[in-house]
């Protein structure tokens, strides 16, 4: 079984100020706190955002491919359908938000946390998640496409047919998790930790049926 290692917080300011304006060359946010609006950005790419934090900000539909993120907190805020494919995101936390149908492919992630989110139809395709947890949050119809993974935790979810093709889940624990359904690559399944219960979920993948008596 491999080892779950601590995930690291963000490192934040004793003190943030608060976001006044965008200028239309600014590719690098510092040390900021946006509250209570929408994101104030023109679609842009490769925008580097360091040690800011987000409360109850709609970034719906916004599309921030490239995006640069470090330490940074989201809180009540609202992704939902967001592009952020491509980013590279390290010690962030998203807590209480809607991520609904967030495009997160071929992003790499260090050290993220997503707690009592709303993640259905949200695609790490072709991401690479390491230290990564998601804690009390809905999955649904989540792809992880040929996702490279390390130290991924699922707890509490709920990953009903969540799309795992082509992902080693090995380290993976779901015994905390409910689902009916999951979609995987078979010999890619070991070392996944699951229930009794939960195991006749997988064994259609091996072309089984199961009688109960």
């Amino acid at each position: 079984m491999k080892k779950q290692a601590s995930i690291q917080p963000p490192k934040m300011p004793a003190a943030l100020t608060e976001f006044k304006e965008l200028e239309y060359d600014d590719y690098f946010i510092h040390a900021c706190i946006f509250s209570h609006t929408d994101f104030p950005l023109f679609n842009t790419d490769r925008l580097t955002l360091e040690q800011v934090k987000f409360q109850n900000v709609r970034f719906t539909d916004e599309e921030l491919p490239q995006l640069n993120l470090t330490d940074a907190i989201f809180e009540s805020c609202d992704l939902s359908n967001a592009d952020l494919s491509n980013a590279v995101i390290h010690r962030t936390v998203f807590k209480d938000c809607k991520l609904t149908g967030v495009n997160f492919s071929d992003a790499t992630l260090r050290n993220v946390v997503f707690e009592n989110c709303h993640c259905n139809y949200i695609s790490f395709g072709f991401a690479d998640l390491k230290q990564t947890k998601f804690l009390h949050s809905a999955l649904r119809q989540g792809d992880f496409f040929e996702m490279k993974q390390s130290q991924l935790l699922f707890q509490q979810c709920d990953l009903e047919a969540v799309n795992f093709t082509g992902t080693e889940l090995d380290g993976i624990d779901l015994t905390t998790s409910t689902f009916d359904e999951l979609v995987i690559t078979p010999e890619l399944l070991k070392g996944c930790i699951i229930t009794s219960t939960q195991a006749a979920s997988f064994v259609s993948a091996f072309g089984m049926l199961v009688k109960y008596e």
